[in-house]
């Protein structure tokens, strides 16, 4: 049955549940899951902190988006009559998120120039082009985007926050290119290994999804990251949990290889407050 209320936390989640999937970016403008509702919907909020309103009209027209100028944040889904165009009046809007949009390019996203946080899944003709000369981004997702050279890592490298889910160009020595990002997530990276994890080791909060290269040995530079989501890494065993000196929140999915009795060191962990564990049984 289909979800009519997912919300922008709810389409990055979609987003990590695919690399449970080993899904890999793809030429073709797909929907995240299928059973996402593909009815058109624009959500927006007045303030920052506020509920997202949610409305689905029956056509988009520069009408419809005229009325989201003035707006803190705007996410927009399955909206394939947006233009490049029409998104020049949310040239004001603080953060944008796309979804499924296939009609938008470069060019579109190029025009956002107050956007902070921006989210860009499943946009056909978007590449990493778009996100070079906007001086304001701090928050940046994108998922199934196509990162073009290893320069857009020079255009990135002082994010506070980077999640990246297909790409492979996400690779050790392009982690290295990151100041200080304090949110870092990547999927389906299997160019990143322990060697990447080092130059990490500042991060506060990292999610790892299906990234075979990264073995045990990297958790050893991971002693101040204070949450940490490992999702579809069967490589992982355990033995270096106790390394996680300030771990707060650890969550693991499908990490099928970790035994009880190296989650046992997590006990003596001081500041571990949340554990969620979730393995898929497959009938």
């Amino acid at each position: 049955m289909a979800r009519p209320n997912l919300n922008l936390d709810d389409f990055r989640y979609i987003g990590w549940q695919q690399c449970m999937k080993t899904a890999k970016t793809s030429d073709t403008c797909s929907p995240l899951e299928t059973k996402i509702s593909l009815i058109p919907y624009i959500a927006f909020l007045h303030n920052e902190g506020e509920e997202y309103v949610r409305f689905s009209p029956s056509r988009i027209t520069n009408e419809v988006i005229r009325l989201l100028q003035g707006m803190h944040a705007v996410l927009i889904v399955n909206c394939n009559q947006i233009t490049d165009d029409m998104l020049l009046y949310l040239n004001e809007v603080k953060e944008v998120h796309l979804i499924n949009c296939c009609n938008i390019t470069n060019r579109g996203i190029k025009g956002l120039s107050s956007v902070t946080k921006l989210t860009l899944i499943n946009l056909k003709k978007v590449s990493s082009g778009a996100i070079a000369g906007l001086d304001h981004v701090s928050d940046l997702f994108i998922a199934n985007i196509r990162i073009v050279s290893d320069d857009f890592f020079d255009i990135i490298k002082d994010f506070r926050a980077i999640q990246i889910i297909g790409s492979p160009l996400v690779t050790d020595e392009n982690i290295r290119k990151l100041t200080n990002p304090q949110i870092v997530g990547f999927g389906n990276c299997d160019w990143i290994s322990d060697v990447g994890i080092q130059y990490l080791s500042g991060v506060s909060e990292i999610i790892l999804a299906n990234c075979s290269g990264v073995t045990d040995s990297g958790f050893r530079f991971l002693q101040k990251v204070k949450k940490l989501s490992l999702l579809n890494m069967p490589q992982i065993l355990g033995r270096k949990f106790q390394s996680l000196l300030s771990i707060e929140t650890f969550i693991m999915a499908d990490c099928v290889s970790v035994t009880d009795e190296h989650l046992q060191v997590l006990r003596y962990s001081p500041f571990l407050k949340t554990l969620f564990i979730h393995v898929t049984i497959k009938l």
